[in-house]
């Protein structure tokens, strides 16, 4: 049957209709999508050279969460506990009480929601980063533990990787503590352990800031 030119107005006038549907329902529907409150959180990550060793990115979600994104490079494979710490400082030749090197230690310690808080009901405390055999490591998990203000107070915030894996003060009670300030009827786990889950120094540092939308 040959293609007039009345079927060919036709055709048109359909392809037009059409498109026209398209549009109007991509509108709708771009117009139910849920606007996000901020554009997110980032931290570049830093060890004591001042190598950069990864990234994190909290983006916030629906109902008060956020999702944490974390990519990981050049460390030494094996857990590593990894935690938002209350000021956003990261000097990689700072030192201890004691004049010892403790890089990163201006960064304080774990972001709380309240002072009576142990590890790991810390409002910043995240599960250890798995990192694999060539040294990297890539993990996306979601809380509901943080929010914007409690990030950027006017102290900041910074995410610490740990140099040791984190235990997240799981010592059952069954276990005697043999710690220096801790009395011969102490068991399960110790002031230090509820304080940073027995992670150890700091690998790497990264003050979080807004991201850039």
């Amino acid at each position: 049957m040959p293609f007039t030119l009345g079927r060919r107005a036709v055709l048109f006038a359909a392809l037009v209709a059409g498109l026209g549907i398209a549009v109007i329902v991509a509108a709708a529907a771009m117009s139910k999508s849920p606007k996000r409150a901020a554009a997110g959180l980032t931290a570049t990550l830093k060890d004591a050279t001042g190598r950069t060793v990864g990234t994190v990115h909290l983006t916030p979600g629906h109902r008060g969460r956020f999702e944490v994104r974390t990519r990981l490079r050049s460390l030494t494979p094996g857990f590593h506990g990894m935690h938002i710490h209350e000021a956003g400082v990261c000097q990689g030749d700072a030192k201890d009480a004691a004049g010892a090197p403790a890089p990163f230690f201006t960064a304080g310690g774990h972001l709380k929601s309240a002072p009576t808080q142990n590890h790991s009901d810390h409002a910043a405390d995240m599960p250890p980063a798995l990192v694999m055999r060539n040294g990297t490591a890539f993990a996306r998990v979601v809380t509901d533990r943080l929010s914007v203000s409690d990030v950027l107070d006017a102290n900041g915030s910074a995410v610490i990787v740990h140099l040791g894996a984190d235990n997240l003060a799981n010592i059952p009670t069954r276990y005697h503590s043999h710690t220096p300030d801790a009395a011969s009827t102490t068991f399960g786990p110790d002031t230090a352990t509820l304080a940073t889950g027995d992670a150890g120094g700091r690998a790497a540092c990264g003050v979080l800031r807004r991201a850039k939308t």
